[in-house]
């Protein structure tokens, strides 16, 4: 089983997406509380070993934490739980052993995966001084796939051309968006997360009109604005 946490700790959510996944798919949707869910959960585990990967992991209660684990304890010995998380004082809450922690990407790694989240397939071989620019971009991400992902997302707006380019090479933003994806940035719901990021593209002391930056979200596909809007 693999889920994606991302965003609000939420206990009943995440019992129901274990049963969808253990169950290959079959929807949950008709179990609307906590105890017929985790009884679901219970049924489908017990005497069977599994392997759960809980993905970017938030979460601030041992309580919860706990309550999330009960159906869990039913599994054969053997069972494993993974989390990925990037606060320490989450795997240190959930762990019961050392955490392994990843190190940053290189910087060709980073431009990598900022330049396919950018631009796909475009080659940029017949315009080296692109290349170079979106070099330097990624090597100003410090390693953080997140940042190069985010970036490289959001430069699909941005126009593939030598000026644009050097205006988000330059930006005051890296004093401040790389650091804080450490911290504030990541609790956020994701689309928060991508409006957020979305606003470092504009440069310092930018005059924001509030319509026109939100007909800019929509128009990137955030599905959440547009869902508020109607």
């Amino acid at each position: 089983m693999w889920i994606s946490v991302m965003e609000d700790f939420d206990v009943m959510k995440l019992t129901r997406s274990m049963i969808e996944a253990a169950a290959n798919g079959e929807s949950a949707e008709a179990l609307l509380s906590l105890d017929s869910l985790q009884v679901k959960l219970k049924s489908l585990l017990q005497n069977k070993k599994f392997l759960l990967v809980l993905d970017d992991l938030w979460v601030e209660r041992q309580n919860d934490w706990e309550l999330l684990l009960q159906p869990l304890r039913h599994g054969l010995k053997g069972s494993k739980i993974t989390v990925t998380t990037r606060s320490l004082e989450v795997s240190m809450l959930v762990s019961a052993g050392k955490p392994y922690h990843l190190q940053c990407l290189l910087d060709g790694d980073c431009w990598s995966l900022l330049k396919e989240e950018a631009l796909g397939n475009t080659d940029l071989n017949t315009v080296p001084e692109l290349n170079k620019i979106g070099v330097k971009i990624a090597i100003k991400c410090k390693g953080l796939p997140l940042a190069a992902k985010t970036l490289g997302s959001l430069m699909r707006s941005v126009r593939v051309d030598e000026n644009e380019w050097n205006k988000i090479l330059q930006s005051k933003m890296w004093d401040f968006i790389v650091p804080d994806l450490r911290s504030g940035y990541h609790p956020l719901p994701s689309h928060l997360r991508q409006c957020f990021a979305y606003c470092s593209l504009f440069p310092q002391n930018y005059d924001f009109e509030r319509d026109k930056i939100v007909q800019m979200w929509m128009g990137k596909g955030s599905s959440y604005l547009k869902e508020k809007r109607k």
